[in-house]
């Protein structure tokens, strides 16, 4: 079995152009996760649906498959109440408005079912945690069997094609069935799906290598598989954050909140490597956790407006997220008391024109709470 930890740089060199936008669309890369440390799903993709509709991860060694030998089951009919299952991941970078993008993977309806549709949604938010049977909206795109680019062959492997236009907020791509639940459901229905691709039409640059291989590690990092969490939401932006009192000179005070500015001379240049600098301070915010002082501790990165907005996103979580992982797997903090997310470029706390402003808007601001 792979070892999820040895190709968090397996993305170092991604081509400008042509790159799938989608990560381990071939679902080759396993990942290990956190609840029972199973090779149960395959990294940087996540099953949707917290009332047990779990796409299945299957293994197949007999060389059939269009690419290596893993798959996901899509349950798209259940028997009775059951959920469906859907499939989740980020796009290794936002989509673009206006520009096209072509969508090809391979489908097989598995013995005993029929294949009908397969629905793609594109959305600006992270959809997981659906907490009814199924997801039932309108589909970005749905594949149908005329979307084959050969005669449908059931029980086969079928390739699919489809161009999407972007609307230009689209972060996350899920697959599974959007239809309303029919009233008698005639049987149950799978579909297997393998070897996933998104390119744009034209080879334009859509964010840089440094920035796909970035995100790429972000959500090789992410493990947890079978519990109520988000599991991108680590790396997903909210849509907006509420104003922390500051203390702009370490914690001296034991309101409810207290915020510290983490600046930008804590990291290298353009980096979100940490450097000793800023560990005392870390140190500190880790001991008043693991005290009961405070209960919980929110990371946030910003960055100033140089730049395109997709690296500064993620060079805001980036820097976000080391922090994190400083206090999670140096310090001991549990996982569950932290939380972080990066805002690229927005809410600046300075003039973004002068050198001394992009200075101050460069920074992580680290919130701590009472309850």
């Amino acid at each position: 079995m792979r070892q999820i930890g040895l190709l968090l740089m397996v993305l170092s060199a991604l081509p400008a152009g042509g790159q799938s936008l989608l990560i381990n669309g071939s679902f080759e890369d396993e990942n290990t996760c956190t609840e029972y440390h199973a090779n149960c799903a395959p990294a940087g993709w996540e099953s949707l649906n917290n009332m047990g509709g779990q796409a299945r991860y299957g293994l197949d060694p007999s060389s059939n498959l269009p690419d290596g030998t893993h798959f996901l089951s899509l349950c798209m009919q259940p028997s009775g109440l059951a959920p469906r299952s859907y499939a989740e991941t980020r796009l290794l970078c936002p989509l673009k408005a206006g520009k096209e993008y072509q969508l090809d993977l391979f489908v097989r309806p598995p013995p005993g079912s029929t294949f009908d549709h397969l629905d793609v949604l594109f959305s600006s938010q992270e959809l997981h945690l659906i907490s009814q049977p199924a997801l039932v909206t309108t589909p970005s795109v749905r594949l149908l069997q005329k979307a084959a680019t050969a005669p449908f062959v059931a029980q086969e492997w079928n390739e699919l094609q489809v161009l999407y236009l972007a609307r230009g907020d689209e972060q996350f791509v899920t697959f599974g069935n959007m239809d309303s639940i029919p009233a008698h459901p005639r049987k149950v229905q799978f579909c297997d799906i393998d070897f996933l691709t998104l390119v744009p039409v034209d080879s334009g640059l859509l964010c840089s290598a440094a920035d796909q291989k970035m995100m790429a590690n972000l959500l090789y990092a992410q493990h947890d598989r079978h519990r109520n969490v988000h599991v991108f939401a680590d790396i997903q932006p909210p849509a907006s954050i509420p104003d922390q009192k500051v203390v702009p000179a370490g914690i001296t005070t034991l309101a409810d909140t207290a915020t510290y500015t983490l600046p930008d001379l804590s990291f290298g240049t353009d980096s979100s490597i940490l450097l000793p600098s800023s560990l005392p301070l870390l140190d500190s915010l880790a001991d008043l956790i693991k005290s009961g002082t405070y209960a919980r501790i929110k990371m946030v990165g910003y960055t100033d407006n140089q730049g395109s907005q997709g690296h500064n996103l993620l060079l805001s979580i980036s820097r976000a997220r080391s922090v994190y992982d400083y206090l999670l797997l140096t310090r001991g903090v549990p996982k569950e008391q932290l939380t972080c997310y990066g805002m690229g470029d927005k809410h600046p706390v300075a003039d973004n024109s002068t050198p001394e402003g992009r200075r101050k808007n460069r920074r992580v601001e680290i919130v701590l709470y009472r309850q």
